[in-house]
């Protein structure tokens, strides 16, 4: 029973990780364009 339960349990964590580590990429990517393309809007207004 401990070696099914183990053998289960693994995969499901590796595959947590990698939503997990998917999720903070991606995240990641979405904050900094986010924050460039408001850098740049700022530093447009600012030029006019």
């Amino acid at each position: 029973m401990l070696l099914i339960k183990e053998s289960t349990r693994i995969p499901i964590i590796i595959a947590i990780m990698r939503v997990a580590i998917n999720g903070v990429i991606i995240g990641g990517f979405i904050n900094i364009s986010l924050f460039r393309y408001s850098h740049n809007r700022v530093s447009e207004m600012v030029a006019v």
